[in-house]
Order: C-alpha cells, then sequence, then structure tokens
C-alpha cells in the first residue's frame, strides 16, 4: 500500500497520518520504521527479513529527531525468519536514518 500511494503521488494523507500519530504518541517511530523492512522469499518456502527501505521511510516521516534514531545495534542475535513486528523493530534498530528534510 504505501508503494502504491508513492508511486501515484497520493501519499500526502499518509504522511499526515504518520506525523499526527507520532505527535500524538500512538504509535513510535520504530513502529513505522518496522513496516518498512523488507521481507523475501529464500530457497523457496523460506520467507526471512533481508534489508530496510530507508528511501520509503525517508518518504512517509517526518524528518524530526527522536532518541530512537540513536540507539545502537542489538547485542542479541536477529532470527531473520521471524516476521513478528517486535522482531523487525530488533532488526532495525541501530539501522536507521532519521530523514533529512521535510517534503
Amino acid at each position: 500500500m504505501i508503494h502504491f500511494l508513492l508511486t501515484y503521488d497520493t501519499a500526502d494523507p499518509l504522511r499526515t497520518a504518520i506525523a499526527q500519530g507520532l505527535s500524538a504518541n500512538e504509535f513510535t517511530v520504530a513502529d513505522v520504521a518496522a513496516r518498512c523492512v523488507t521481507v523475501a522469499t529464500v530457497d523457496d518456502s523460506t520467507t526471512e527479513l533481508v534489508g530496510f527501505e530507508q528511501e520509503t521511510f525517508d518518504r512517509i516521516v517526518p524528518a524530526k529527531p527522536d532518541p530512537w534514531y540513536e540507539l545502537p545495534r542489538p547485542q542479541t542475535t536477529v532470527n531473520e525468519r521471524d516476521l513478528s513486528w517486535s522482531n523487525r523493530k530488533t532488526y532495525i534498530t541501530g539501522g536507521v536514518r532519521q530523514p533529512w528534510a521535510e517534503r
């Protein structure tokens, strides 16, 4: 859905909703970032976390400071086959850059 909105230049309502939700503490920057984790099927049957779409994240999240951007990478090994939202947040913690400028 995010890519559809961005492709057809109709993402302004999404950006507004994300900015309002973050301001109201309805969800966190990490929650939004977890939605930008790339998942792929490997070995014809296994699904894994394989990356992060920083550009997509930059296009939907306000360019405001957040302490989450400063957190270090987790010291524990992340199970890349666990596709839960909480695991996706762990997977990207310490690896997401703050967006540079407002759109």
